[in-house]
């Protein structure tokens, strides 16, 4: 499976910048089975002082959350940065696992609290100036974070960011968000060969998935973060971002 595929998005300035991807992990993909050997092999070059705080929800599943993290120790960004993994009281030992991966900060939700709750918790405890949420069934690439947080810079009145996701067969997940007019979504070229030329430049979209979403902080806090109306279903990533666009910001795919 190839772990990059190259891509190109025209900035303001003219300059090309490469499209960050993400690789969805395959269900059937063969499992880790020594967790703790795993997880000790990782090792995450952060920093006291981040510009970005990655914040990856959990409940279980410690396999891909290990897989995840250890696609971000390969591919570190050159922007400082933290991860914040937030478990939602696992059904498994992911807790104590991870414990033992060097460079993450761990919270433990003594109850659970789902996915909503989890994401504003991470970012409560966030000290980066840019969220960045992050599924733990995901694996970065080359560039993850930097192209992203260069959208926010070359795009002026960028509000929200993010990527284009793709399969690990490399068809394309999705290249942004459409909201149509009766209130459904789908996924902008679902399926599709990514680097077809529609999908793979820098665009304004409806949303963006939040397996892999950048806001700035102070704009997340001030829209009082993932809105809680939609614990019990879908839907907070549309909402945050609609709520983001009616303040005069876009939401691009970078």
């Amino acid at each position: 499976m190839a772990k990059h595929v190259p891509g190109i998005m025209r900035a303001n300035n003219g300059q090309s910048v490469s499209v960050p991807v993400l690789h969805m992990p395959k269900a059937t993909a063969q499992p880790i089975t020594d967790l703790d050997s795993a997880a000790s092999g990782i090792n995450l070059t952060t920093s006291l002082r981040p510009v970005v705080s990655v914040i990856i929800p959990i409940y279980g599943k410690c396999d891909y959350t290990l897989q995840c993290l250890a696609s971000i120790a390969a591919n570190p960004p050159s922007t400082p940065f933290e991860v914040i993994v937030v478990d939602d009281c696992s059904p498994d030992n992911s807790a104590e696992v991870l414990q033992r991966v060097d460079g993450i900060r761990l919270i433990s939700n003594p109850e659970n609290q789902g996915f909503i709750r989890s994401c504003n918790i991470g970012a409560g405890a966030a000290q980066g100036e840019y969220l960045y949420f992050l599924n733990n069934d995901t694996e970065v690439t080359p560039h993850w974070a930097d192209e992203l947080l260069r959208t926010f810079q070359e795009f002026p009145g960028t509000g929200l960011a993010g990527s284009k996701l793709i399969y690990p067969d490399g068809r394309l997940q999705e290249a942004g968000g459409i909201v149509w007019q009766d209130g459904s979504a789908s996924n902008f070229g679902r399926f599709q060969d990514p680097l077809l030329p529609i999908y793979d430049y820098a665009r304004e979209v409806d949303y963006c998935s939040g397996a892999s979403i950048m806001v700035p902080k102070a704009l997340f806090e001030d829209l009082g973060g993932f809105d809680e109306h939609y614990l019990r279903a879908y839907c907070e990533d549309s909402d945050l971002t609609l709520k983001i666009r009616d303040r005069g910001l876009r939401a691009r795919r970078g």
